[in-house]
């Protein structure tokens, strides 16, 4: 089974950059891992996609087709 983390940076990168070339998809990923590390962000991939503002498509709930993950598991 994926982890939540993996299924919010999936996500984050197919919404972000899915026009992009790779490179593109990756700087989504790395800006994204890169957040968890430093203070001014949540510690977790799936809080910093869902951190209020950061990210256009979850800025925008009626743009985002898929609900933040159950972090239960």
């Amino acid at each position: 089974m994926l982890s939540a983390a993996v299924i919010c940076l999936a996500l984050n990168i197919y919404h972000e950059a899915r026009g992009e070339p790779i490179e593109g998809q990756r700087a989504v990923a790395s800006v994204t891992l890169n957040r968890t590390l430093d203070p001014r962000w949540p510690s977790t991939v799936c809080g910093v996609v869902y951190d209020p503002q950061q990210f256009s498509w979850t800025s925008h709930p009626r743009l985002s087709l898929n609900p933040k993950p159950s972090l239960s598991h």
